[in-house]
């Protein structure tokens, strides 16, 4: 195996277990290119440790939508504090889910009725 190979699949591998596995894909869109994978702090790495995977651009719209959230009150954060971020960092999360499950559910329906018209 040659040298950029053998380096190629090191970063694979460290990619894998950073984000905890073996079949790695974007909560979002599906996307499961390993170089393209980022761990997301659902509430912010401040408020709580859980992550979920997603592509670069479904992390970088949650992590600027974490920018509208309050600030910290509390040093430490209260066990209330933390829920309500992590409650904020699920409902954005939902909320780009929705929007694609609408979008592939479109694509659906497109391709079905696509297949059901009659030719010429």
């Amino acid at each position: 195996m040659d040298e950029h190979k053998l380096a190629r699949e090191k970063r694979q591998r460290a990619a894998k277990l950073r984000l905890g596995s073996e079949n790695p894909a974007c909560a979002v869109c599906g996307c499961t290119d390993w170089e393209c994978l980022e761990a997301h702090h659902i509430a912010g790495r401040a408020f709580d440790p859980t992550t979920t995977i997603l592509c670069r651009n479904h992390h970088r719209i949650l992590s600027d939508r974490q920018k509208d959230h309050p600030s910290q009150m509390n040093s430490p954060s209260t066990f209330e504090e933390n829920l309500a971020h992590f409650l904020l960092g699920m409902a954005a999360l939902f909320e780009l889910l929705v929007r694609s499950l609408r979008e592939f559910a479109d694509k659906i329906f497109e391709k079905q009725q696509a297949s059901e018209e009659p030719e010429s």
